[in-house]
């Protein structure tokens, strides 16, 4: 960029098709330069700093949001095993908990509770700190006119309680780096037609 030239970057799956035998420096070379040659390929922008921290956000939350997963199904198993049943979901699971652990503490180990109690507490933990994540990703939608331009579409929003296609489209958003390019910005309606 500092001599003029404009080097055009590829995304690893436009090459790939291209790959021909082991991974060499010789074979990937040659893919890409035949990659590049190919009629509609689409090239990758760089990322502001903006739309990195954005996405370093989303994937953080996304991270946070498994463990926590992984933490209430691991919680309703252990307890299950001890015969307490719950009502689907993390809210009934929460909610519930604590009758179903006072109730189990004639019969447990006071050391087995205690870990029980410890998981629920980090559970709680984990969504605080999602909680403060998605209040960031909501301070930097307020901040950015794109990304406001977006989530005022139908079916779109910051991420809380909306169908995945709204979650996949604010992380395009956040991810396109010359929206004049795509023709998002200008849409007529809400802009399904662009997203089908």
């Amino acid at each position: 960029m500092r001599c003029g030239c404009c080097t055009p970057r590829l995304h690893a799956q436009a090459v790939r098709p291209f790959v021909s035998g082991n991974k060499t420096d010789v074979t990937d070379a040659r893919a890409i330069w035949l990659a590049v040659q190919q009629p509609g390929t689409r090239l990758v922008g760089v990322k502001s700093l903006a739309q990195q921290a954005t996405l370093t956000l989303h994937r953080q939350r996304e991270l946070l949001v498994k463990v926590r997963t992984m933490q209430v199904h691991a919680l309703r198993g252990l307890l299950y095993a001890f015969g307490a049943v719950f009502a689907p979901g993390k809210k009934a699971l929460l909610g519930e908990v604590e009758v179903a652990l006072n109730a189990l503490a004639g019969k447990l180990p006071q050391t087995v509770v205690d870990s029980l109690r410890e998981q629920v507490g980090r559970i709680k933990a984990l969504s605080e700190d999602i909680g403060a994540i998605e209040q960031r990703l909501g301070l930097q939608l307020r901040e950015d006119p794109d990304m406001g331009r977006i989530a005022r579409m139908p079916g779109v929003g910051l991420l809380t309680d909306l169908p995945p296609v709204s979650r996949t489209t604010m992380k395009f958003v956040e991810s396109v780096t010359d929206p004049l390019q795509h023709g998002w910005l200008h849409l007529d309606g809400d802009g399904r037609d662009y997203l089908s």
